[in-house]
């Protein structure tokens, strides 16, 4: 008991042997009433001992203080090992207090603790469920008693792939192809599946997918390619024209200076024989089409892509064109 004023705050001190070990807080307001509480929560660092003692000291009137009549023990609180592994042939993270594996699948808790885990699976992946300490799907709550182990199993989304790849095609230039494109899907599939040329296509030649999207299910789809190529040509040049121009010309020319002899028209004959030779690059000079257009002849390699979310499956096939 004191008389006078404590003031409105004290200092609160953990003891140890009689000594000062710690300042626990610095200034601690009273409650109503002159009475009030305070909540410590025990560093674990703190040693093991049994001669323990508090001190409360007035803020304002360092000469008011009182220490706790009895020692006390601390006594250090169990802490325990939680592990989580990760099973399955899919692919996801398992994340809670002090865990985030993948990459850091432990932690070690006082005794007590509640420890949540929660499962996200990868992309093209799906959660399975927990195992050991957790059993379902739902979430995972653990209290650590003692040392204890979770799993969590991640497996493959179901998927397809492409059937058998089809026999080659051969084909003229300007005639299509066609190749029935088979997919097959894993049971529990239930995507769509989008397909596309990616590589190969010959060029002055177009693919198409009838369907372009199909869903195989768990059973079996099938999409044909067409492959539409281009006929071959070879364009006469604007020379070349005029030389058959002037090949029925010229013949019309010498008959009509042959039956009138007079000079006007042997002159004509003569302009328009220059006119000719002219246009033939002054009569020597051969005159070579372009090359031919339209798809080349030879043989081709035809990416094909499947597309579903994020997973990709590619197929070639063979187009012979002669």
């Amino acid at each position: 008991s004191y008389t006078g004023s404590v003031g409105p705050a004290v200092k609160i001190e953990l003891l140890k042997a009689g000594g000062p070990w710690s300042t626990l807080s610095a200034s601690t307001p009273f409650g109503s009433g002159g009475t009030g509480s305070f909540s410590w929560n025990i560093d674990p660092a703190v040693a093991a001992a049994s001669d323990y003692q508090i001190r409360i000291t007035s803020t304002s009137n360092t000469a008011i203080a009182d220490i706790s009549d009895a020692n006390f023990s601390l006594t250090p609180v169990p802490s325990y090992t939680l592990t989580v592994t990760e099973a399955g042939a899919g692919n996801g993270t398992v994340t809670g207090a002090d865990i985030n594996c993948g990459t850091d699948c432990s932690g070690i808790y006082p005794q007590g603790t509640q420890v949540t885990l929660t499962a996200s699976a990868a992309a093209g992946s799906t959660f399975v469920g927990w195992g050991g300490a957790c059993t379902g799907t739902s979430g995972c709550s653990v209290v650590m008693d003692a040392a204890k182990s979770v799993s969590a199993t991640f497996d493959p989304l179901p998927s397809f792939d492409f059937g058998a790849p089809p026999p080659s095609a051969t084909v003229i230039a300007g005639e299509p192809a066609s190749f029935a494109i088979v997919l097959n899907g894993q049971a529990g599939f239930t995507g769509s599946v989008l397909l596309s040329c990616t590589a190969g296509v010959p060029p002055a030649a177009a693919c198409s997918f009838n369907p372009a999207s199909v869903k195989p299910g768990n059973l079996t789809a099938t999409s044909t390619l067409r492959v539409s190529t281009t006929a071959r040509t070879t364009a006469w040049n604007h020379a070349r024209v005029k030389i058959m121009f002037a090949s029925l010309i010229l013949p019309l020319a010498l008959l009509g200076a042959g039956r009138c002899r007079s000079p006007v028209a042997i002159l004509a004959t003569a302009l328009i024989l220059a006119a000719v030779m002219s246009a033939c690059g002054g009569g020597g000079a051969q005159v070579n089409p372009p090359p031919p257009t339209g798809t080349p002849a030879g043989t081709y390699t035809i990416a094909i892509n499947a597309t579903s979310g994020s997973t990709t499956r590619t197929q070639t096939v063979t187009l012979v064109v002669n």
